[in-house]
């Protein structure tokens, strides 16, 4: 290997008109659709199959547009069967967004339907997932519970006890469960609600738990919609037990808010993580929440907005990603973790085989660290290595995996003069240099079990930043 790497670099440097060109870049990470679609994301004519996210889109209509009072009795609220679910999340490398938050007593939901709304989102949050209703649970995800309902965003934060669903330290009577204060109707509940100081940590909330919840949940929708406008904005809470870190849960979709600054490319990351995590599709709904009382919430699914195919046939249970392997972003390696010659490689486990990543320099060794921050196109963290002046650093990665055809990566070069690019696919060698960003494709003659990949930077007159973003194996 590093006579093969001499040879080369010593051809590259003496006459470059002779390497081959670098492919036009693409986006980091882009992953385009397989399905037609029109403008508004329905399917075009001839389309030739049915699509996930469609299904998902008809799924939120029928549950929204229902809105019976109940779902089969006393003590099954409304919420098991109609309306759309939603949790607004923040977007971070440090966590998964459909992990709780550990810190948290409950999770925290609002719930939408044709005669419940609101027009903004906690936190002023831009996008989420939605959950299925109980009675439409998917398979194999846990069965969540609801443990109370407020009308409106409930302070739940510091309401310290059951799940978030008792009183808080500020306001410890009025804020007590509402049938534990005699509020039992929407009429009583606003009579009590208007005459707070602070809404949020005054009010009462209805526990999900009694014998005439259901009775309770109506009253919940009631209260709504006899709202002031100026409260009715706000999303209403619903709190959730919470559920073990890492858990599958019964998501049916990730939404974003159109017109909210990073809102789609959160949404984007948070469906590529999903994918990794599961091995599930999850489309990516866009949701438009009602702008008046007299309004209406509509939800779209466009292909254009989804960064991992469709695989259409409906239902979004574990399904095959046609035509890519394993994607690696980097989320299991710890950020700010350097590596080097002395302490070792880091490795990342695939479907079959691993990636072993590690860096090199003559004499010293290299500063390798999962360190950057994500990027609505690049989930999770990146690896990279800092070189210096006057000297040739590496960074580099080895692929083990059963039969694979070419590597795909995608990768960042700041600073510097040049860098390139040399892959060893079984006894292929190929190099190509490497200006800004974008993404190479190295593909085998024959099937191979193993590759290895390394950037070199010619830093001879100024200091490059050399930054592996993503690796996709191909069958």
């Amino acid at each position: 290997m590093k006579r093969i790497f001499a040879v080369l670099l010593l051809v590259a440097l003496a006459a470059c008109d002779h390497v081959r060109p670098v492919a036009p870049p693409a986006p980091p990470g882009s992953i385009s659709s397989q399905s037609v679609q029109s403008p508004s994301g329905a399917p075009v004519a001839g389309s030739p199959r049915a699509l996930i996210g469609d299904q998902a889109v008809a799924d939120l209509r029928r549950w929204y547009d229902d809105t019976r009072s109940d779902c089969g009795g006393a003590t099954s609220p409304a919420f098991v069967c109609s309306g759309v679910m939603l949790r607004a999340t923040a977007n971070s490398a440090n966590y998964l967004p459909w992990n709780p938050n550990p810190n948290s007593t409950g999770v925290s939901f609002s719930w939408i339907r044709k005669d419940t709304n609101f027009s903004k989102l906690a936190y002023g949050y831009g996008n989420g997932f939605i959950f299925y209703p109980k009675s439409e649970n998917a398979a194999g995800s846990q069965v969540i519970d609801v443990e109370c309902a407020f009308p409106h965003d409930g302070g739940t934060n510091d309401r310290p006890s059951l799940s978030g669903c008792g009183p808080t330290t500020q306001y410890p009577q009025s804020s007590r469960p509402c049938d534990d204060q005699g509020i039992q109707t929407y009429s009583s509940w606003l009579q009590s609600f208007n005459g707070l100081v602070n809404k949020h940590q005054g009010q009462c909330g209805w526990s999900m738990r009694s014998s005439a919840r259901a009775n309770r949940f109506t009253q919940f929708i009631l209260a709504r919609q006899g709202m002031a406008v100026a409260n009715w904005s706000t999303q209403n809470e619903l709190r959730m037990v919470k559920w073990a870190q890492n858990s599958i849960v019964p998501v049916r979709a990730f939404f974003y808010l159109p017109g909210i600054a990073g809102a789609l490319g959160y949404a984007q990351e948070d469906q590529r993580r999903y994918k990794i995590a599961f091995n599930t599709f999850v489309p990516i709904i866009r949701l438009t929440l009602a702008s008046s009382k007299s309004d209406a919430a509509s939800f779209a699914y466009v292909g254009g907005d989804q960064v991992v195919p469709d695989p259409g046939d409906g239902g979004s249970g574990p399904g095959p990603d046609p035509g890519h392997g394993d994607i690696i972003d980097f989320e299991n390696i710890p950020l700010q973790g350097p590596i080097d010659s002395t302490r070792g490689k880091i490795e990342i486990p695939l479907t079959t085989g691993w990636i072993e990543f590690g860096g090199w320099l003559s004499g010293a060794p290299t500063y390798v660290a999962n360190a950057a921050t994500p990027t609505p196109f690049i989930s999770g963290h990146h690896l990279m290595t800092i070189t210096r002046p006057g000297q040739y650093d590496r960074i580099g990665f080895t692929v083990f995996r059963g039969a694979f055809r070419s590597l795909e990566v995608s990768y960042t070069i700041e600073g510097g003069k040049q860098a390139y690019m040399m892959a060893e696919i079984g006894n292929e060698d190929e190099i190509k240099w490497l200006k800004g960003s974008g993404t190479l494709v190295f593909d085998a003659k024959k099937t191979v079990n193993f590759a290895r990949v390394s950037f070199e930077g010619n830093v001879n007159e100024a200091p490059v930043t050399i930054r592996i973003d993503n690796v996709k194996v191909k069958e």
